[in-house]
């Protein structure tokens, strides 16, 4: 009659689970960026150098040879995280890539103007990324995280 179902049970479950992500992630996101990619990437993780090389064209594919596809939010999230992985505003970011467009050496990254927007890109291409610096809950994408840099330890 009253008592719970299985899939109540189930819903509960994925309730707590998502609560524990959410919260972990704002934990984490204090100080920290957050990396947003399409379900199909098959990285479990990736490091701040990474996600510095694929910002800055040096790099141009995740560790399964897929190519990344970037994706620049452009509002106050995206540009934040951006400057702290690269030191550079997304403005200058995006002229570094316009010379490597003219020069034949890369495709410019997807533009999106909100933190909605750049999710709802990363959902529809595969190989997509996006980095930001505020918690978001994501349904059709998947966050990694973001590993920090390795400082040398002195002996």
């Amino acid at each position: 009659m009253g008592g719970f179902r299985i899939e109540d049970y189930g819903r509960l479950l994925m309730y707590g689970i998502r609560t524990i992500l959410l919260f972990t992630i704002t934990i984490v996101g204090l100080n920290a960026a957050v990396v947003v990619v399409n379900r199909e990437v098959t990285d479990t993780s990736i490091s701040e150098e990474q996600v510095r090389d694929f910002l800055l064209g040096r790099s141009t594919s995740w560790s399964s040879g897929d190519a990344v596809i970037l994706v620049l939010c452009t509002d106050k999230s995206g540009e934040q995280a951006v400057a702290k992985v690269t030191g550079r505003s997304v403005g200058l970011l995006q002229r570094a890539w316009k010379r490597l467009v003219f020069s034949g050496t890369g495709a410019m990254p997807l533009q999106a103007d909100s933190v909605a927007a750049a999710l709802i890109m990363v959902a529809k291409h595969p190989g997509a990324m996006v980095i930001l610096s505020e918690e978001v809950v994501v349904d059709h994408c998947r966050i990694i995280p973001l590993l920090p840099e390795k400082t040398p330890t002195s002996q």
